[in-house]
């Protein structure tokens, strides 16, 4: 079985090829095999040498044999493969020019048995069981980060656009821009991908009675904060950033509106010393966002506000404090205070105000509230909490917008939903963020398990067809461990963060005593570690998370103060960013949110896109 999220890449093609411009190339003297033959191969058993386009028809078929036959199919520029109805997709790492309209000409239309492998099949196969079934449709786009997840959305999106209309539309325009949009605030560098979604998104792409689309609803998921304020060696922060700083060094306008100076001046973006992308011009790329904000009615006053809270979060990371007081409080050090007076025109608040939320905590005492000095790594924690806020509703503004823009008012019930998540990640130290993203691929890979193993053998059985019974992780345990109170993370976390007194320290001692004797709870194997980390055997296999800034992670640091503030700014958009202010946990919210997308999935027929990343070599 294909786990959702998580594809063993490595043993799948030896590697992509490097990023360059061209055409799909002959097969190189090998005559690959049609789909056309699939009666036939299954008669004479197909190998996988053969690079067969459907895996099925292979007689005797194992690990090593899918790894083969899709080794074979893409050292050709066959980049895509069927598992019966499932896509498997490996990442090219170049343009090989089938996605233009006469691809798009050719699936329209057609059936999945009558064309090649391809995205667009799948597309078609959706749109048409739209118009013919009673029941919308769910697209689910899995693999792991660099697979090529948000590139195959894209191509779904632009075939759904092409086929539904012959003429052109607002408001599949409105759709393509706001694309544009999420990938400027939402998508980031990363040592795998130059072009890597950092949050996930369920889009519902509606149509009206002539199956024309009609506007469409994006749900977002967990956008990684941390990368907000850290980025790893080779890295870059979100491409606004960049973008947004490149446009000003070319045009002294820009730069004085947002008081803006070169990349190495920040903080924020200078750590990992990437500043731009091979064959992206940034400042070309700050002009088509600037454009596309125009085509999903942001006016230029409400723009410019949205480009002077980027411009905030990057000098917000430029504070560096001073102790005082014995390390009992900090202070803003002399170069501070120029920063503070740019943070505050920037958001239309005062500079008294922006020392106020940069160097002081609120608490509520019996009723009354009371100002406690921040220590030296407090305040430089809280400087952190503060970008990380702005910036986070500010994308939560403009995910907002998008769907005021293209909301298909009362004709939302007949929808393609496309389903672009996060994959299953476990690095050398895991946080906060990686147990959501793997509590997601947990509910993802039951969902797959319940719709490709149990639905269809209870079909064969029900019909009494022979059959030989496959055995599959079932991962209901493991879920439960997370989700199901009384006794579960999810729960002893909540509890933990509503606790006055509550540290990371003590709630991993609760948990640990509560959950121990789990059969998929894991304790660190050195007993030192034991109040620092916890495990959770995953059905990818064992993760172990540091619980460092757990609690201020799920709290989200509220930031009501600075809000506070920012409520009475004099720029628009700094006002109406506001309304965005989290107040439950942040985990407890993403748990609704995934119950809430799982209800949304197992109510829809259901299509499988595993997108593969060749290994990190990307070279044949």
């Amino acid at each position: 079985a294909w786990p959702i999220g998580r594809c063993k890449t490595s043993e799948v093609v030896e590697a992509g090829q490097q990023a360059s411009a061209g055409h799909q190339v002959p097969d190189r003297g090998i005559a690959m095999l049609s789909i056309f033959d699939r009666p036939r191969l299954i008669a004479e058993g197909a190998k996988p040498t053969d690079g067969v386009p459907d895996m099925t028809v292979i007689s005797d078929i194992d690990v090593r044999g899918i790894n083969t036959n899709l080794k074979v199919r893409y050292k050709h520029d066959r980049i895509y493969t069927y598992t019966g109805t499932i896509l498997v997709a490996v990442n090219p790492y170049k343009d090989l020019g089938i996605y233009e309209q006469d691809q798009i000409d050719e699936y329209s239309g057609q059936k999945m048995a009558q064309v090649p492998p391809h995205v667009f099949a799948t597309a078609e196969a959706a749109y048409f069981n739209l118009q013919n079934t009673v029941k919308n449709q769910s697209c689910v786009i899995s693999g792991e980060s660099g697979a090529g997840k948000t590139e195959t959305t894209k191509f779904i999106l632009q075939y759904l656009c092409a086929v539904t209309s012959s003429e052109t539309k607002w408001v599949q325009q409105q759709i393509v821009e706001a694309n544009t949009v999420l990938e400027a605030f939402g998508n980031a560098k990363t040592i795998r991908n130059d072009n890597s979604s950092r949050f996930g998104k369920f889009i519902q792409v509606c149509f009206d009675d002539r199956f024309h689309i009609c506007g469409c609803i994006i749900q977002d998921y967990l956008l990684e904060m941390s990368r907000i304020t850290f980025q790893a060696a080779n890295e870059r922060n979100y491409h606004v950033f960049y973008q947004l700083v490149a446009a000003a060094m070319k045009n002294p306008e820009l730069k004085a509106r947002w008081l803006l100076e070169r990349h190495e001046a920040f903080e924020y973006i200078n750590q990992s010393g990437c500043y731009t992308l091979d064959g992206i011009n940034d400042v070309d790329m700050f002009d088509s966002l600037r454009r596309a904000l125009i085509v999903l009615n942001v006016s230029d006053e409400i723009s410019d506000g949205i480009f002077s809270a980027v411009s905030a979060v990057m000098w917000i990371g430029n504070f560096q404090f001073e102790g005082i007081d014995d390390g009992e409080a900090s202070r803003l050090t002399s170069k501070d205070y120029a920063i503070a007076d740019k943070v505050a025109k920037l958001l239309g608040i005062k500079a008294d105000q922006v020392v106020k939320v940069a160097t002081h905590r609120q608490i509520l005492v019996r009723g009354q509230i009371t100002e406690i000095p921040l220590k030296l790594h407090e305040a430089r924690e809280n400087r952190h909490a503060m970008a990380k806020a702005l910036y986070s509703r500010t994308f939560a503004w403009l995910v907002s917008q998008i769907n005021t823009c293209t909301n298909p008012g009362s004709q939302r019930s007949r929808f393609i939903g496309v389903l672009d998540i996060f994959g299953f990640e476990n690095f050398g130290m895991n946080s906060f963020e990686q147990l959501c993203i793997n509590y997601t691929n947990e509910k993802l890979h039951k969902f797959f398990n319940h719709y490709v193993f149990s639905l269809e053998q209870k079909v064969y059985a029900d019909e009494d067809i022979n059959f030989s019974h496959i055995s599959f992780t079932d991962n209901t345990v493991c879920l439960e461990l997370i989700e199901k109170p009384p006794k579960c993370i999810l729960k002893m976390l909540d509890d933990e963060c509503r606790f006055p007194k509550g540290t990371d320290k003590s709630y991993i001692e609760k948990q640990n005593a509560a959950l121990k004797g789990h059969p998929n709870y894991v304790m660190a194997e050195d007993k030192r570690r034991w109040l620092a980390e916890f495990g959770v055997d995953h059905y990818a296999g064992p993760v172990m998370y540091d619980v460092a800034n757990f609690l201020d992670k799920n709290k989200d640091v509220q930031q009501d103060q600075l809000f506070e503030f920012m409520r009475k700014s004099k720029d628009p958009f700094v006002k109406d960013v506001t309304k965005y202010q989290v107040s439950q946990p942040l985990l407890m919210i993403f748990s609704i949110m995934m119950a809430e997308l799982n209800d949304v999935l197992f109510c829809r027929t259901f299509c499988l896109v595993v997108s593969i990343w060749p290994d990190s070599s990307q070279q044949l």
